[in-house]
């Protein structure tokens, strides 16, 4: 099930079931939402025992102003990420700390990977100019077991349980 924040019209339905004295079960089901829905938003934008739909619009949207970076990842940030990897040769790390010394919002750094990854996917270039080249993780040779002395293939062992001539016994 995908998440859909409320509306303003649901936040107002909110308050007036609330008044009239509908239990949060109650009115989920008229608006079609989870009941655990209902009960985030009183908690969160009710305050002793009132709910005041004004009110919570105000703080939603003070709390979305609030976000440190966009969300999408829009045409001219685009252009302007391309431009810093080519001709700078910046990793998106190196990037995203520019824009965070200059003041600008910025989408993060796993975004600006994906967005390489799709590219190069796309048959495009952009990935070169990055050091890494998007080169995928080397295994750790140093993390492997070593060969078991003296080991005999299951193939060369003897077949049965408790057999004579098995060694395991």
């Amino acid at each position: 099930m995908k998440y859909h924040q409320l509306t303003s019209q649901q936040r107002y339905e909110i308050a007036a079931e609330l008044r009239a004295g509908n239990t949060p079960k109650m009115i989920a089901d008229r608006l079609h939402v989870h009941v655990s829905t209902v009960y985030m938003e009183i908690s969160r934008n009710g305050r002793a025992r009132s709910y005041d739909a004004e009110r919570a619009i105000r703080e939603c949207r003070r709390r979305r102003e609030r976000l440190h970076r966009p969300r999408s990842f829009y045409a001219d940030m685009k252009r302007e990420f391309e431009s810093l990897v080519r001709s700078k040769r910046w990793s998106p790390e190196q990037i995203r700390g520019y824009m965070a010394r200059v003041g600008r919002k910025w989408v993060s750094v796993e975004t600006m990977y994906d967005y390489l990854r799709r590219d190069r996917a796309a048959g495009g270039d952009l990935y070169t100019f990055t050091r890494h080249r998007l080169k995928k993780r080397r295994r750790d040779l140093y993390n492997y077991r070593a060969p078991i002395p003296g080991r005999v293939d299951i193939s060369e062992r003897p077949t049965g349980r408790g057999s004579e001539t098995s060694r395991w016994t």
